[in-house]
C-alpha cells in the first residue's frame, strides 16, 4: 500500500476509534469500560496489515490519553489490552499463511490471543490500580474474576465486531 492511502485510511480509522470510545457499552468502578474502540484496530489489522493497525492503535491510545476523560492511564491500560492480542492474531495469519476472510481460523487464532489479553490485563491491573486510585491490593484481588471475564467478552467483542465489518466492507469492495 502506498504510504499516503495507509496515512489516509490510517487517519479515518484512528478518528472512527476515537469517536467509538465515545459510545461505551459501561464503565465499570475501577475505570474499564467496555466499548467498540479496539474493533477498529483489529479492522485496520484484518482490511490492511500491522502497519496499519499499528498506526491505528499507537495514534488512537495518544488521543484517548490526550482528549479522554480516562486520560494518559486509559490510552496506555487500551494499548496494553488490545495491541498484543493484534499480534498474536496477526502471527497466526502470518505465520500459517491464512487470510482473516477465514472465520473459523480467526475465531481460534482469537482464543490464545483473548486468553493472554485477559490474563495479562489481571496481572497488570493488580498493580495499576492500587496504584492510581489508592486502592488497597486487597481491595483489588477479588475483582480479577470480573477483570478476566469483562477483558475476555471485550476481546470477543472486538475480534467479532472487526470480523462482522470486514466482511461486510470486503463485500464492498470487492464490487
Amino acid at each position: 500500500m502506498r504510504e499516503s492511502k495507509l496515512l489516509a485510511v490510517s487517519a479515518v480509522l484512528t478518528a472512527l476509534s476515537f469517536l467509538a470510545n465515545f459510545l461505551p457499552f459501561f464503565r465499570v468502578p475501577w475505570g474499564m469500560q467496555l466499548d467498540f474502540m479496539g474493533a477498529l484496530w483489529v479492522l485496520a489489522l484484518f482490511l490492511y496489515g500491522l502497519r496499519c493497525a499499528t498506526l491505528v492503535s499507537v495514534s488512537s491510545s495518544l488521543l484517548l490519553a490526550f482528549f479522554s476523560s480516562s486520560g494518559w492511564l486509559g490510552g496506555f491500560m487500551k494499548f496494553a489490552a488490545t495491541y498484543p492480542m493484534l499480534l498474536i492474531v496477526f502471527a497466526g495469519l502470518t505465520l500459517l499463511r491464512k487470510k482473516p476472510d477465514d472465520v473459523a481460523f480467526v475465531s481460534a487464532i482469537s482464543i490464545p490471543a483473548i486468553i493472554f489479553r485477559s490474563v495479562a490485563m489481571a496481572s497488570l491491573n493488580l498493580y495499576v490500580i492500587p496504584l492510581f486510585t489508592g486502592w488497597p491490593a486487597s481491595m483489588i484481588t477479588p475483582l480479577v474474576p470480573q477483570i478476566i471475564l469483562l477483558n475476555a467478552v471485550l476481546g470477543v467483542v472486538e475480534i467479532g465486531a472487526a470480523w462482522l465489518l470486514f466482511s461486510r466492507l470486503k463485500r464492498f469492495r470487492e464490487k
